[in-house]
């Protein structure tokens, strides 16, 4: 072989290879399904804080914990 043969099938195998790589991408890049839990999952969360929200569950965790005091028995067990 001389240097213009192997220059040419240099060249051919590399667009060979750019061709197959570039179909491969498109395929498996058109064959992804994203779920509508994972599609949710992905989409950016609101920075702002609704502060009503906050404070209600802040409310209820007090009233958790003031329930959750064992008060004490007249025998001292609990």
């Amino acid at each position: 072989m001389n240097k213009k043969e192997l220059l040419v099938l240099s060249l051919v195998t590399f667009l060979v290879f750019i061709v197959w790589i570039s179909t491969d991408i498109y395929r498996t890049k058109s064959n992804i399904e994203i779920s509508p839990k994972l599609q949710q999952a992905l989409e950016p969360l609101n920075p702002n804080f609704d502060k009503t929200f906050l404070e209600r569950i802040k409310s209820q965790n007090l009233n958790q914990s003031i329930d959750n005091n064992p008060e004490s028995s007249d025998s001292g067990e609990l």
